[in-house]
């Protein structure tokens, strides 16, 4: 099969807190954002498949804990949209939050499959992912590649010559 291209000035692997943040925060600031999840949900290790919850009460033991900015809002939004207290409402909630943001594309289910470098090999200049389920393959071009994933799966990704590494930025390789 064919991989559609999608172009972005920034691609993010991984659909956690951090990468919601991320996508958010650069969505904010004008510039165009793939957000690039391998599960079939969103919120990374506090999703069904890890359940560590974010929003419950008890996850800290201060009376007047808070936290402020993006985390904040997102937090916010999971406690208002998601009445009924479920990993699968928590999900909803973060897709209608990432659904509000216009410069924010989503891709549920998607996996990492490999990452080219530039020919100066300084920097990830495409990332290829694949849907199984839909039997998509899609080809990024993107400035910038951040790696939010907890599998550093733009490191894993390059197997064409193992003694190089992507730092999580993206932006320069690390030679072993």
């Amino acid at each position: 099969m064919k991989p559609k291209p999608k172009r972005a000035d920034i691609v993010i692997i991984g659909g956690g807190l951090s990468g919601i943040s991320s996508a958010i925060a650069a969505s904010r600031e004008g510039t165009t954002v793939a957000l690039v999840e391998s599960l079939d949900e969103w919120g990374g290790s506090t999703g069904e498949f890890t359940q560590m919850p974010v929003d419950s009460p008890s996850t800290s033991n201060e009376i007047f804990f808070r936290e402020s900015g993006i985390f904040e809002e997102i937090i916010s939004h999971i406690r208002i949209h998601n009445q009924e207290g479920t990993y699968a409402g928590q999900s909803r909630a973060l897709t209608t939050l990432l659904k509000s943001e216009p410069n924010i594309s989503t891709f549920l289910g998607y996996h990492c499959l490999s990452a080219t470098l530039s020919p100066a090999k300084d920097r990830i200049e495409t990332c290829t992912a694949l849907n199984l389920q839909e039997a998509n393959e899609v080809l990024f071009r993107a400035k910038y590649f951040i790696d939010a994933s907890n599998r550093c799966l733009l490191y894993t990704s390059d197997a064409a010559d193992d003694s190089l590494r992507v730092d999580l930025g993206g932006r320069r390789i690390i030679k072993k």
